[in-house]
């Protein structure tokens, strides 16, 4: 199977394309250039592969959660392509794009969620398999995390740069191993897709965002 996939939901924006076992990707770490830069590496990774757009058998994307404005592009641009080459979607939560990036073991994704919160979830990694969902994704406060972790673990995710110390305060730390990767991938989002398989695509209209909140910016003081 053949997929193109992307990823523009943090500063890491990233392209890749998957046929069978082998696979390519762009990333650039672009915290603006996110709209301008992902349909170029599109362009270069169909380049460097020698295919087109219509011989993938499907597109997928990183549907969040992550930044308001990257969701909204990595979608846009999905939408549009998909459309264009009448091709199928499908959408990938960025907690598990993150737990793939694993072979195996608990996985605590963590995306820095602004507002001085974090977006986590929890999942048992499968190299072989596509991660099992533990925790579906949530929005949470660094020293507050609504679901308790037995065992070991590994941590990824810029949250974990940002909100460590804060996050590590109500866990195990002897049970924890912090990873330096800190954005999901898109060929991270290719590889569940091909575990997904096709049974899972579905016409571009119907594909939606996982924002988890639904606001971005804090609240405005009250004055008296």
């Amino acid at each position: 199977m053949r997929i193109l996939a992307i990823d523009t939901v943090t500063e890491a924006c990233s392209v890749a394309l998957l046929d069978g076992q082998d696979i390519l990707q762009e990333i650039e770490i672009a915290p603006k250039g996110h709209s301008t830069r992902v349909l170029q590496m599109v362009e270069d990774i169909l380049s460097r592969s020698q295919y087109r757009l219509g011989d993938m058998d499907v597109l997928a994307v990183d549907t969040g959660p992550g930044s308001f404005t990257g969701v909204r592009i990595g979608l846009g641009v999905a939408q549009g392509l998909a459309y264009g080459a009448n091709l199928p979607v499908i959408g990938v939560n960025s907690m598990e794009t993150l737990a793939a990036s694993l072979d195996s073991g608990q996985v605590f994704p963590a995306i820095d969620a602004r507002m001085k919160q974090v977006y986590c979830g929890l999942y048992q990694s499968r190299g072989s398999s596509r991660p099992v969902e533990r925790v579906q994704p949530v929005v949470a406060n660094p020293g507050e995390l609504p679901f308790e972790i037995e065992g070991a673990f590994y941590g990824i995710g810029n949250g974990w740069r940002i909100h460590g110390e804060a996050m590590g305060s109500s866990l195990d730390p002897c049970d924890a191993t912090i990873l330096e990767q800190s954005y999901p991938e898109a060929k991270s989002v290719a590889r569940i897709a091909a575990f997904a398989g096709l049974e899972s695509a579905m016409d571009p209209m119907f594909l939606e965002a996982t924002y988890v909140r639904n606001r971005v910016v804090n609240e405005p003081s009250v004055r008296n």
